[in-house]
């Protein structure tokens, strides 16, 4: 048993959605085919409860079945432009175990070029 963080990226309407209804993250989980998966992630999940509360690019999805947490284009967007010196960097330097071969910083930057923000759901997998 451990905690696994998949992450994927979501247009401003589906975030807003997520934040509306916290079941549209479990949908978009389903169904969505660009996406990190990392295991043995519980350190992540930390690392995201934290980011979170710093705010204001990233937010909590509350209410959600897993903790959830969405992070807007522009918080996106400066988390590659180091001239921004963006507080949730730190999302960059975890080393992570990629169950599916996609590392953060390269779904990161094909998020920002796409000009979409993330998703991230950590859930315990047994």
């Amino acid at each position: 048993m451990g905690t696994t963080t998949k992450i994927w990226p979501a247009s401003n309407a589906e975030i807003a959605k997520c934040l509306a209804e916290p079941g549209h993250v479990g949908f978009l989980f389903a169904r969505c085919d660009d996406y990190a998966m990392i295991h043995d992630s519980r350190e992540l999940a930390s690392l995201l409860r934290a980011l979170a509360q710093r705010g204001p690019t990233m937010r909590e999805v509350e209410d959600a079945s897993d903790p959830s947490y969405v992070m807007s284009p522009e918080g996106v967007a400066a988390l590659i432009d180091e001239a921004m010196g963006d507080p949730h960097r730190d999302l960059l330097e975890f080393r992570s175990i990629c169950v599916n071969g996609v590392q953060i910083m390269d779904l990161v930057k094909r998020t920002a070029a796409s000009e979409r923000g993330l998703v991230f759901c950590a859930y315990e997998d047994w």
